[in-house]
Formats: C-alpha cells, sequence, structure tokens
C-alpha cells in the first residue's frame, strides 16, 4: 500500500513538471504578446494556437490524480484556497476566449485588444498557480478556515510570493526560448529578450533557493539534500545562457525545461511524505492519511501505464507535424490551417 502511495505521489510531481514544462512555453508567449509588434504577434500567437489547448491536459490530469489518488487532500486544500482557485479558473477562461477571438478577428483592434487580454490573463493564471504550489509547499494552503474569503491574505507570504514570481518569469523566459525555436531563427531582439530573460529567473532563482534554505523545511530528506537538489536546477540555467550565445534554440529549450523538471524534483522531495506541509495552525496532511483505498489505486495505476504514454505520443506527434510548417516554410499561420 505504501509503495502505491508514493508511486502516485511521484506520479503527480511528474504531472506538474509536464504542465509547467508544455504550459510554461504558450504561457510565457502569451505574456509577451503585449511587447510585440503587430506582425511579431501575430506569428507568435499562430505559433502557440495548435499547443496552448492539450498543453493544459497536464494540469487537469493532475487535478483528477490528486482527486483521485489522494481525495482527502484534494477536499481540504481546494476548500481553504477557494478563492484562489476561482481566480485561476476565470483567468484561464478568459485566456482560452482571447486566443480563440484573436484568431476569429480580422481588424487589429481587436486583436491588439485581445491580445492583451492572453497577456494579462497568461501573467495572473500563472503567478497564482505559482503562489497555489508555494502555500502548499509552505503550509500556507491549510491555514484559512473552509470558505474563507480571507484566504489570500494567508497566502501573502514570502514562500507563495516568491513561487508565484518565480513561475512567471520561467514561462516568461521558456516562452521567449520557444518562440525563437519555433521561428527557426536568433535574431537580434530575440536574442536580446532571450538572455535578459533568463539573466533575471537566474537571478530570482538564486535569491528563492537562499529563501528555501533558510526559511524553508524538509521532512523525510535532510534539508541540505533537498536544497542540494534544488541548486542543481539552477545548472541547467548557466548552460542555457552560454548556449543561447551561440544561438542554439533547441538546446536551450531542452534545458530550461529540465530547469522546470529538477526544480519541481526538488519541492517534491522536500515535501515528501506530505501532500500540504505541516503549520503553526496545522497538522498538514500526508500522502498515507490522504489516499483512496489500494484498489482505487491499483486501478488508476493501470489506467495511468496506459494513458499517459499514449498522450506523450501524442504531443510528440504534434510538435513533429506542426514542427513541418517553419522547417519547409508552409502554412505561415494558424489562419492558412483554418484555411
Amino acid at each position: 500500500m505504501e509503495t502505491l502511495q508514493i508511486v502516485w505521489f511521484a506520479l503527480l510531481a511528474a504531472l506538474l513538471a509536464a504542465f509547467m514544462v508544455c504550459g510554461g512555453f504558450d504561457f510565457g508567449a502569451g505574456m509577451l504578446l503585449c511587447r510585440m509588434r503587430p506582425e511579431r504577434r501575430e506569428k507568435a500567437m499562430a505559433e502557440i494556437a495548435p499547443f496552448w489547448d492539450g498543453n493544459q491536459v497536464w494540469l487537469v490530469t493532475a487535478g483528477g490524480a490528486l482527486f483521485a489518488a489522494f481525495p482527502k487532500a484534494y477536499s481540504e486544500i481546494l476548500s481553504n484556497m477557494y478563492l484562489p482557485t476561482v481566480l485561476f479558473l476565470a483567468f484561464l477562461i478568459f485566456r482560452a476566449v482571447s486566443i480563440e477571438f484573436f484568431l476569429a478577428s480580422g481588424g487589429g483592434t481587436w486583436r491588439s485588444f485581445w491580445a492583451r487580454v492572453c497577456a494579462v490573463s497568461s501573467f495572473a493564471s500563472m503567478f497564482l498557480f505559482g503562489m497555489a504550489l508555494g502555500a502548499v509547499f509552505g503550509g500556507e494552503a491549510l491555514c484559512a478556515s473552509k470558505g474563507d474569503f480571507g484566504v489570500l491574505g494567508h497566502m501573502v507570504d514570502a514562500v507563495p510570493l516568491a513561487a508565484g514570481t518565480l513561475a512567471v518569469l520561467f514561462c516568461l523566459a521558456h516562452g521567449s526560448v520557444f518562440l525563437a525555436l519555433r521561428e527557426n531563427t536568433f535574431d537580434t531582439e530575440s536574442f536580446r529578450t532571450v538572455r535578459a530573460l533568463l539573466t533575471l529567473l537566474s537571478a530570482a532563482y538564486l535569491l528563492y533557493a537562499v529563501l528555501f534554505i533558510t526559511c524553508g523545511r524538509s521532512y523525510w530528506i535532510p534539508k541540505h539534500i533537498a536544497g542540494g537538489v534544488l541548486l542543481s536546477a539552477y545548472l541547467p540555467l548557466t548552460a542555457a545562457m552560454r548556449l543561447s550565445r551561440k544561438k542554439m534554440s533547441g538546446l536551450v529549450f531542452f534545458m530550461t525545461s529540465l530547469f522546470a523538471f529538477l526544480c519541481i524534483c526538488a519541492h517534491a522531495l522536500a515535501l515528501f511524505p506530505y501532500i500540504a506541509a505541516p503549520h503553526e495552525s496545522s497538522a498538514g496532511i500526508s500522502i498515507y492519511a490522504a489516499s483512496s483505498s489500494e484498489t482505487t489505486l491499483k486501478i488508476m495505476l493501470c489506467v495511468a501505464l496506459a494513458g499517459v504514454p499514449l498522450a506523450v505520443a501524442y504531443f510528440a506527434y504534434a510538435h513533429y507535424v506542426f514542427s513541418k510548417r517553419v522547417v519547409r516554410g508552409k502554412l505561415k499561420g494558424y489562419s492558412d490551417i483554418k484555411s
């Protein structure tokens, strides 16, 4: 039974990492729309259009896995974080609407308006998502009573705010690298944007690592080991900055993806065996107290073993198919696909 609980905890962390890697680039590209020229903005929107809705499947799957594998944690965390959850879903809806209306609009004025809506909703969504993860890790997720709309006050703490800021900066850097990769070019403007955002992300991450080492906690493994894993995630960032000088956008994208994966792994190791960390006003929720029955976990694991590889194969195939739009110089925009 304990083995199944650990497996599902690891799978939940993997799903969150997959969302940060896959969804991070389209959220980041959406945030960058507001500072782009009209022609580049349309090209950027055309690049994320085939992927953005599929990328959110990882987040939906992570929510479903939390609900089915750890129902007590699902009910406690979402009940205590009701307002942030509703706001997060609302911004996701605004973001989806803005992308579809941007692609359907013909006038420059409306496209400019929907690009701004996409940028604001993408920023707000990822900031709230990062704050929520920080609150779960720091224990603030269980501070408020159920239905307490003052829960945002509990989330305005060092760890949740730092996590939200870090999530936004990662998406911006990851999205800028993705656009450079998809455009199959690393011009002066793209190079300057990528370098600036990677530098900013690196500085913010070092500050976050210091905050974790000084204020954070680790439960199953020694704190210095968790901090070491967290600091190891800095290595892909330094590699990404060096590779960006050589304008190797594919390897830079791989390094930023590796950074997100290692960062989620470090937090999962430090948090284990808790789903939500203990706090002054809460004993926390462990995976052993919050899990479903052994039969449920076994059935779900069989489904996951079949479904996750299929999802990965689909994403790989989708990126392969749509990469031909750039490599072969065809299908210049999303409107060309629709027509």
